[in-house]
């Protein structure tokens, strides 16, 4: 056809590659897919440990270590059957939640943070704190409460460690 550029001569030249495509190209060329958990926050686990367990495996153990704790304190045992530890938390994400709803968790939280309190430096109780940073991000949104339950263990490294979170 008469309007054609290639019969004209015209050749179309590539355009020049602007800077974010330079740098979008080194990027998608450089980087690797990486499937692991983007919030690698735990108290007991490596992100790569963290990687091959599920949501079921840690709230099995969290309800082990509660079951141990609850032979001791009824109401430590309580918090077996509450929503925190329920079947259906392996399946809440704490940043869609309803902000009526996240009243009632921040509550539920602060509560089982305070009967766990007396029971930090168990091993059974970190499988329970465990299950709530990685269901319910406790060390994002309960800082406070955290520090203020723990506080009396505060020269300890299980502290510190919860602090680093």
């Amino acid at each position: 056809s008469v309007g054609d550029p290639e019969l004209l001569g015209w050749r179309s030249a590539p355009m020049p590659e602007s800077n974010l495509a330079a740098q979008l190209r080194v990027i998608s060329s450089t980087a690797k897919f990486d499937a692991r958990r983007r919030d690698a926050a735990s108290l007991l686990f490596t992100p790569e440990q963290l990687d091959r367990m599920d949501r079921e495996t840690i709230l099995e153990m969290a309800q082990s270590g509660l079951i141990s704790l609850g032979s001791t304190d009824s109401a430590v045992a309580r918090l077996r059957s509450s929503r925190l530890f329920s079947a259906g938390s392996v399946n809440v994400n704490r940043e869609s939640i309803a902000a009526k709803d996240e009243a009632k968790i921040n509550s539920a939280v602060s509560e089982a943070l305070f009967l766990l309190s007396p029971y930090l430096m168990l091993p059974a109780t970190h499988k329970a704190i465990e299950h709530l940073i990685q269901r319910f991000k406790i060390h994002v949104y309960n800082g406070a409460d955290i520090v203020t339950a723990f506080i009396p263990f505060h020269a300890t490294g299980i502290y510190a460690k919860l602090l680093s979170l």
